[in-house]
């Protein structure tokens, strides 16, 4: 790797990995590379990253959708996994223990982090014959096209489903309705990653260092108390679809 970056003219590097690529970054430590991972943890010391730990409150998000009067909650994250999705899981599945909340495989929601990800989020949680009144979406693509969906699909949000998403850029306000959200600050992360790379670089500072940023949770439109009916979407022959209510509670 270092003769890799070399070759290029690059100094130093800041990395963003999945899951299935950490030992890139335990490589290039180990070659003594100046580097700083950014949206990952390590337990190496050798290791530079900057992150944000997202597990707190994604914990605060489902215990306030508890409050609500939600028990039956989906959670949808993208097929590739990091550590950022697993924070979110994590926080997930102690909210829903600590008030003894089973966790329910069929409500685990694996989709590309994308609109039509998040649309196929919708429809499989809208046709479940015991459908979630609420899912927290991990990722911001899968949120945002879930919500589009349920526009299409004439889905009231918060009414008929509250949504939770995630947000690193301020995108909840640019949605109808605001989404409810926990928040990172994602320009902050840069900024941090390449103002210490360039200090060490620099030889003012000192590698390897890590550092974690929290979290915020924001409480919008798109979140309410569970529906007292259900809305389930039915499949037509022609491609399109309608939605029927029965009488069951949703709580």
């Amino acid at each position: 790797y270092t003769q890799f970056f070399m070759r290029h003219g690059v100094r130093g590097a800041v990395l963003r990995i999945v899951a299935g690529s950490r030992g890139i970054c335990h490589a290039i430590a180990e070659e003594g590379f100046p580097h700083v991972v950014i949206s990952e943890r390590f337990d190496s010391a050798d290791i530079s990253c900057v992150d944000c730990d997202s597990r707190p409150d994604s914990l605060r998000a489902i215990e306030y959708l508890i409050a609500l009067g939600h028990r039956r909650i989906a959670f949808a994250t993208h097929t590739v996994p990091d550590h950022d999705q697993q924070d979110r899981f994590e926080g997930y599945k102690e909210a829903l223990l600590n008030h003894g909340i089973a966790v329910e495989d069929r409500l685990i929601l694996r989709h590309p982090g994308s609109l039509a990800g998040g649309a196929s989020v919708l429809k499989v949680v809208m046709s479940m014959p015991e459908r979630p009144t609420a899912v927290y979406c991990a990722d911001w693509m899968l949120a945002v096209g879930a919500v589009k969906a349920a526009h299409e699909l004439s889905v009231r949000v918060p009414d008929d489903l509250s949504i939770i998403g995630f947000d690193d850029a301020d995108g909840r306000h640019c949605v109808h309705p605001t989404l409810t959200a926990v928040c990172q600050d994602a320009v902050k992360l840069g900024v941090e990653a390449s103002a210490r790379l360039v200090k060490i670089l620099d030889g003012d500072a000192q590698a390897p260092f890590q550092f974690t940023a929290p979290t915020f949770f924001e409480v919008n439109e798109s979140t309410g108390p569970p529906p007292a009916h259900v809305v389930r979407i039915v499949a037509n022959g022609n491609g399109s679809a309608r939605s029927d209510e029965s009488g069951a509670g949703g709580a």
